[in-house]
Parts: C-alpha cells; structure tokens; sequence
C-alpha cells in the first residue's frame, strides 16, 4: 500500500508541474465523477420527480404565477437560466456541479491544506464513491449537487474567509435543507474567532447576517410574488407528517445514515474522539451539532440516504484534522483502504418503507445484462 501511495503521489507531484494544481484537480475530480457513475446502471440513470420540476422551472423561473411544488427553490433555476442551461439542459448544470465537489476538495486539500496527492484524492474518491455523487445519478435534475458543492465551500472556508459567509448564504436559497448545518457552521466560525482573539459577538452578527436573505426571500415570495409551494413548512412541520415519516422509517433510519457515506463515517467520528481528547470544546460541538442537524431531518422527511449525505462536509474537515495530527502516509493509507473496503458495498437508496440495490455498471456486464 504505502508503495502504491508513494508512486500515486509522484504521478500527481508530475501532472501539477505540467498542468498546475487547477489542472490536476479538475483531472482528478473528472476521474472520480466516472468512477461514481460506474457505480448505476444505465437502465437507473433517470429523471427524478422533482428534477423534472427543476428542469421545468430553469426554463421560467421569473414566472411567480404557475405553481411549482419546489417554488420557492428558486436559486438553482434562476443559474440555469441565466447560463443558458434551460429545460433539458440543466442536468449540465447540476453535472457540472457534482463534478466541482471532487474537484474542490482536491483543489482545496492540496492547495489550501498542503495534504498529500494520494490522501487529497483518498478524501475525494472517499466521498465520491458515497450517496453525495452517486444519488445523483438516479435523481438526475435535483438541485442536490448546487447546495452541496455551496455548503463544501461554505465548511472549507468557515476559519479561512469571509467568503463562507456568501456560499452560506446562498445554500438556502438553493434548498433549505442547509440550514441545518447553520448552527455547526457558526461554532465553527467561534472557534475560529477564539483563536485569533476576535470577538465572538462579530461571529455571531455575521452569521445571522447570512441567514436575512433566505428569510427575506420566504417573506417576499410568499406574501408579495403570492409563490405557491407544496414543500414548505406547513407541509413539513405538522403532526400527520411525523406520523407518516419517522416513525413507521426509524428501523431505516441505520440503514439509510450508513449507506449515505458508508465507511468515511469512521472519519469524523474518529475526529469527534480527537477532539474530546485536545479538549477543543468548540470544535466538539460543532461536529456533534452537525450530525445531530443532519439526523434531525429524518424527523419530517423521508429521503434518508439524501438526508444523510448532507453531512459529508464534516468528512472532509474530519480529513484536514486527522492529517495534521497522524503521520502523513499512514493517514493516506488509512483513508484508501476505507475506499477499497467500501467498493463492494455497492449503494443502496434508502427511504421511508424501501430499500433498493443500486447495481453497478460493471456488475450489469458481468450478468450480461
């Protein structure tokens, strides 16, 4: 293994000298979208109900009077339109978007973060191989890759740069889902700020700050542009629905949580153990917050291999920590044998009443399906 490592650093060491980091990542990332995608059939690849509407939406997202069941996930419509990307062709968008995931974590690990080649492409293959990308290719359509390539960017840069406060603010915009990383995001923000002697109380403004546009956006859609939705939170939030979702799904709650990121859960459940024994109290908290928000979602909604895989952020930050605090080969030799051990657990789509194999491409030929 650490031969291999070695040799797969020098080959990355060698592309960025000819291409630069940018080119390197994209390479790279391009390469685990396939490998995600190797992982469905192509008789699974499909339009998802609500990727329909979105991809409906893209073509008229100005048009506040037809009602939509997703209309006041306004966000990603709106770039397709304005890229051009409309209808049919705004799978090219959300392609484009699960493509960028690979690529920034790459990107931003070897850049950003100095980490190795190997263990930056681990980390990347890592989530790659996980419902993050691989759903994304039974629900094409989905707005999912948009706001989870923004909340990637939003974590990466939560220490670093104020530019997490506009990725954190647009994510709702796209799905409000994200919100419920919003309180792991300001702890974060905290922590940051109790180590480079800032005041709290700014961290704090700021990060109500990001969440004023989606309020505004809700406020405006409903009661100015008269916006009709399905899915809003008098949906969501009642009684009947928990009746409907969480209870009859809790013995696919297990399920649905593992098969979201499968083995890379290991990763942030050893860095919530890493930092109990720093005693980073802030950094604790965060993680425990953030997949205590994600869990939470199984409460109103059904999609629990979706719901689950929003936490996969806290997998990459779990990375950049444990690197710094392992040896380096033995930190990249760890992550890919979590990537070969997890490669014939294949993917299951988990929801409320249903489990459902996803049969890779490979698999299909060997059947001679």
């Amino acid at each position: 293994m650490q031969r291999w490592i070695r040799a797969l650093d020098r080959l990355f060491e060698w592309l960025e000298g000819r291409i630069g980091v940018l080119g390197a990542s994209l390479m790279a990332g391009i390469g685990v979208y396939l490998l995600a995608m190797g992982y469905v059939s192509g008789e699974e690849f499909r339009p998802g109900p609500h990727g329909k509407l979105y991809m409906a939406l893209s073509e008229t997202p100005f048009d506040f009077a037809t009602q939509y069941d997703v209309g006041y996930r306004r966000l990603g419509p709106i770039l397709g339109y304005l890229l051009g990307l409309r209808g049919d062709n705004f799978l090219w968008l959300t392609i484009a978007a699960g493509i960028g995931i690979p690529v920034s974590i790459f990107a931003h690990l070897r850049n950003g973060r100095k980490m190795a080649p190997a263990a930056a492409l681990g980390v990347a293959t890592l989530i790659g191989l996980s419902s993050v990308l691989v759903l994304h290719f039974i629900a094409r359509g989905y707005v999912d890759p948009i706001y989870y390539l923004l909340i990637l960017w939003a974590f990466l840069l939560a220490d670093r740069s104020d530019w997490a406060m506009l990725f954190m603010a647009l994510a709702p915009l796209v799905h409000e889902c994200t919100l419920v990383l919003w309180p792991a995001w300001l702890l974060l923000r905290l922590r940051s700020a109790q180590q480079n002697d800032q005041p709290p109380y700014l961290s704090i403004l700021k990060s109500i700050l990001v969440i004023l546009p989606w309020i505004a956006w809700r406020i405006a859609a409903k009661q100015v542009l008269g916006i009709e939705a399905s899915f809003d939170f008098g949906f969501y939030f009642t009684e009947d629905n928990f009746r409907y979702n969480f209870l009859p799904q809790i013995p696919y709650i297990p399920l649905g949580a593992f098969f979201a990121l499968k083995l890379a859960w290991l990763l942030p459940l050893q860095h919530l153990h890493l930092a109990h024994q720093q005693q980073d109290r802030w950094l604790v908290a965060a993680i425990a917050v953030g997949l205590l928000g994600v869990a939470a979602q199984t409460l109103i909604a059904v999609d629990l291999g979706r719901l689950f895989s929003l936490a996969f952020p806290l997998v990459v930050l779990a990375a950049i920590h444990l690197y710094e605090a392992e040896e380096k080969e033995k930190f990249s030799a760890k992550v890919w044998w979590l990537v070969l051990l997890g490669l014939p657990l294949m993917t299951y789509y988990v929801v409320s009443y249903s489990i459902t194999p996803l049969t890779p491409w490979v698999v299909e030929v060997l059947l001679g399906k």
